[in-house]
């Protein structure tokens, strides 16, 4: 059907200009007529500008001026004082034609975008601040906002009166603009935003509405505050007169509604506008929708949820309704019995806070949601995907049943749902555990049997608590009893963030997940007996790219598996304690048998094993990884890591070895001259060298004893690392702890063609003297004091330790001195007087 209120398109359309200008530009000619026709999208502040419009013709010197043209259109626009000042409706500007085309017939929706509640004071013009500075005078009303009526407590969340102008003057530009472009064509509008404190002029002209499809009420009006928001302030001068006026000893306004009671009001007639719109207009309305408010700093206002449901109740439902989130709860309250669920594809975790209606309870949804593809919920307790799982298994057994089929089905009255439409064809699903019901891995367990068909992501992420007594006992959380194949799943993440929690891994689960390409599986063991380990199964994962073990995922994890996963490219593992940082390590001669390493201190000591060894997979570090990009190891693993694993890593450039520990003196790991070759043909041994590693960081007791072996692991084992990263953590420590800040300069210094970028250490911020010797410069140093002609600086940035950080800012530069021999002012020892001539000792 023709629209009757449709006109050709600019470009056929017959034109004299109304203003002759000597640079011609009228914007909106500019715009394709689908964009004027279907979505044009206005805004009253000049800083912004339709989202779906990026032509840069468009959007050069003064972008009000398409709202400035469609106001132009309204001869009562300049009336608007307001409007006048910012769109100058009164005057003409120079380089602008205001076209003799009626652009306004082309208008269907107008829907004002990118309004902030933080107001861009810097944007006000001179003639407009003059205005509104007359304002600060007024004591009852600004703009329509009589000021007696604010919330109580809200004047004093403004510091002064400038403040409130400026927040009403936004307000009132917001629905003056709409008003004033929607006026003259309030027949054609299909879709608009209506400002609720400007529903009074609307409800008398909805016999207009006749073309009126879609109607969103917006709250730019503060009923609500809460003073608890704000810190409190004394009370400025200018609230308290205007406090103390008209009051009665309550403090409440003589013969005035309080906020409740109008915003009461305000509900009162949104439902009647829509009631009598429906009742002239027949089901011509389809869509309303409330909008809460964030016009007012600090006072964010809502819709109470009754009132949408009153409104959508006199509205037909939403025939093919696609989600349901905590916007829709009102939908389908109004429509309880009429809402087809079956079109649902994706369910927001808001929409389980609480049961929408009685009889209406989230065990009787889910069911009926035959389309659904995401799902994001809370846990819902173990019983909820039973129905699921028993549909899953009937077809199976149909299926598998040579006297019946499921045509057979078909053709039979009140047959199950699951036949009619198939199973539930659930791909993604995230659940998130909150206050209201503790996680369940039944729950868990169901869905993947239920949906293992389907199913590409699943995420599962317990709630952190504030506090937990360290007496609280173990949970663990069993995943993968009775999994099946799931061949289309991609993302398995299991996070727990409580101590107390434990993911245990059925041996069995990675073997039913073969095309998987992420693998994120945390919880935050940290005291535990190697005898209740039980390893995984090692399985072939061709697809695996990231795989991320923290805990005892870990700990149960067999390493074999790491020969069977060629594109591997992420790869993170280890054991935490409770603040994700400092990770738990065991006494290392407990380790060590737990591998059943048995060194021979342990022997000439008399050390004697208790009970019967236990023998996990070993880790033979020997594995061939053409693809990883990036290892972090943390704890045990970091520990016991052998270098010789780079050397089938070609494509590595980030490697982070970590073993923080609580204990302060325990876990010293010693690099030694074996760490740095492996074995060659015969008694010979072959220089590892790691050409592709750029970032390298060492955390926790590292200890080099020689200088020399320092320099063979930093720069000839590592010619490329350009970022380098050490820190003690915890325990001390660290491979510049021992040898000191010389060792570290030196390295740097001497080795001139490792191009490093970022040096990063544990060592304390040096002292002015230290800083002499070694040859470091501040930044500012070397801005202000430093001769270019005859210093020249290297391209590395030293970082020390600020506390137990090491912050960007605490830096230091590297100098390379060629016979320099000057006052330096910088250059001064503590204890020095300013500016000493002295002899800088380091000259290379």
């Amino acid at each position: 059907m023709a629209d009757p209120y449709s006109s050709p398109a600019p470009s056929t359309m017959q034109s004299t200009p109304s203003h002759t200008t000597t640079a011609n530009k009228d914007y909106l000619s500019k715009l394709p007529p689908e964009i004027l026709h279907k979505i044009l999208i206005l805004l009253p502040y000049p800083i912004h500008y339709p989202r779906k419009i990026k032509s840069k013709e468009w959007l050069d010197e003064r972008l009000e001026n398409p709202t400035r043209q469609l106001l132009k259109w309204n001869s009562n626009a300049k009336d608007c004082k307001v409007l006048d000042l910012v769109y100058q409706l009164s005057n003409d500007i120079d380089g602008e034609a205001i076209s003799a085309r009626d652009y306004t017939v082309h208008v269907r929706y107008i829907n004002p975008i990118g309004f902030s509640s933080v107001f861009p004071e810097s944007q006000i013009s001179p003639r407009i601040a003059q205005y509104l500075k007359s304002l600060e005078e007024e004591e009852e009303r600004i703009m329509g906002i009589e000021l007696d009526r604010l919330p109580p407590g809200y004047l004093e969340r403004f510091q002064n009166k400038w403040d409130l102008v400026l927040r009403c003057f936004h307000v009132e530009l917001y629905r003056q603009v709409i008003w004033h472009i929607a006026e003259p064509i309030l027949e054609q509008l299909r879709g608009l935003r209506i400002p609720l404190s400007d529903i009074d002029r609307y409800l008398e002209v909805v016999g207009r509405f006749e073309s009126l499809e879609q109607v969103t009420f917006i709250l730019d009006e503060p009923f609500d505050f809460d003073a608890k928001r704000v810190a409190h302030r004394p009370m400025h001068p200018e609230w308290v007169s205007i406090r103390r006026k008209g009051r009665d000893s309550d403090g409440k306004v003589q013969g005035q509604w309080t906020g409740e009671e109008r915003k009461a009001e305000a509900m009162r007639k949104v439902v009647e506008f829509v009631r009598e719109h429906v009742r002239l207009f027949g089901d011509r309305l389809t869509k309303a929708t409330c909008k809460d408010g964030y016009f007012w700093p600090d006072a964010p206002q809502s819709f109470p949820e009754d009132i949408q449901v009153e409104i959508l109740a006199s509205i037909p439902p939403t025939p093919k309704l696609k989600s349901l989130s905590h916007s829709e709860r009102p939908l389908v309250k109004a429509h309880p019995k009429t809402i087809d669920f079956c079109w649902v594809e994706s369910i927001d975790l808001s929409w389980f806070g609480k049961p929408v209606c009685e009889g209406l309870s989230n065990d009787w949804v889910l069911p009926r949601c035959r389309r659904l593809k995401s799902l994001s919920t809370p846990p819902l307790g173990s019983d909820t995907f039973k129905w699921a799982v028993q549909e899953k298994r009937d077809l199976d057994s149909i299926v598998s049943c040579s006297t019946t089929s499921t045509a057979d089905m078909s053709n039979q009255e009140g047959r199950p749902a699951y036949i009619e439409y198939g199973l539930v064809p659930l791909e993604r699903i995230e659940i998130k555990e909150g206050r209201s019901r503790p996680l369940c891995d039944e729950e868990v367990n169901d869905i993947a049997i239920a949906f293992s068909q389907t199913i590409t992501s699943l995420r599962i992420e317990g709630e952190r608590r504030t506090w937990s007594a360290d007496t609280t006992p173990l949970r663990h959380f069993h995943f993968g009893r009775g999994w099946v194949d799931m061949l289309a799943v991609t993302e398995l993440h299991l996070y727990m963030q409580e101590s107390d929690h434990r993911v245990v891994l059925d041996r069995e689960l990675l073997a039913h997940c073969p095309n998987i390409t992420s693998i994120k599986i945390k919880d935050r063991t940290r005291d535990y007996d190697f005898s209740e380990i039980v390893p995984c199964l090692p399985t072939y994962l061709p697809r695996l790219r990231e795989l991320d073990l923290c805990g005892w995922s870990a700990l149960t994890f067999d390493p074999e598996t790491l020969s069977l996963t060629p594109g591997l490219r992420n790869l993170t593992i280890g054991t935490v304690t409770s603040n994700w940082r400092i990770a738990f390590i065991p006494p290392i001669t407990e380790l060590y048998r737990s591998f059943g390493i048995l060194e021979e201190t342990e022997e000439e000591e008399g050390v004697e094993e208790n009970g019967e060894r236990i023998v996990r997979p070993r880790w033979t570090w020997d594995w061939y990884l053409p693809m990883l990009e990036y290892l972090y190891l943390l704890g045990e693993f970091a520990y016991l890591f052998q270098f010789k694993m780079l050397t089938g890593c070609p494509q590595l450039w980030c490697l982070t070895l970590d073993i923080r520990t609580n204990d302060y003196n325990g876990h010293p790991r010693v690099i030694t001259e074996a760490d740095l070759s492996i074995a060659g043909a015969g008694e010979t041994r072959e220089r590892i060298v790691v050409e592709g590693v750029r970032c390298l960081s060492l955390r926790g007791n590292w200890v080099v004893d020689s200088e020399s072996i320092l320099s063979q692991f930093l720069v000839d084992m590592f010619p490329n690392v350009t970022d380098l990263k050490t820190q003690g953590g915890g325990n001390g420590g660290g491979v510049f702890q021992s040898l000191g800040l010389g060792s570290m300069m030196s390295i740097i210094r001497n080795n001139p063609n490792h191009k490093w970028q970022e040096v990063q250490t544990e060592l304390e911020e040096p002292r002015r003297q230290e800083v002499l010797d070694h040859g470091l410069c501040k930044p500012e140093w070397e801005e202000e004091n430093l001769d270019f002609e005859t210093v020249e600086m290297l391209d590395v940035r030293v970082l020390f330790r600020d506390g137990n950080e090491a912050i960007d800012e605490n830096f230091l530069r590297v100098l390379k001195v060629l016979d320099f021999e000057r006052d330096v002012p910088w250059a001064v020892a503590d204890d020095a007087p300013a500016y000493s001539p002295m002899q800088v000792p380091w000259v290379v």
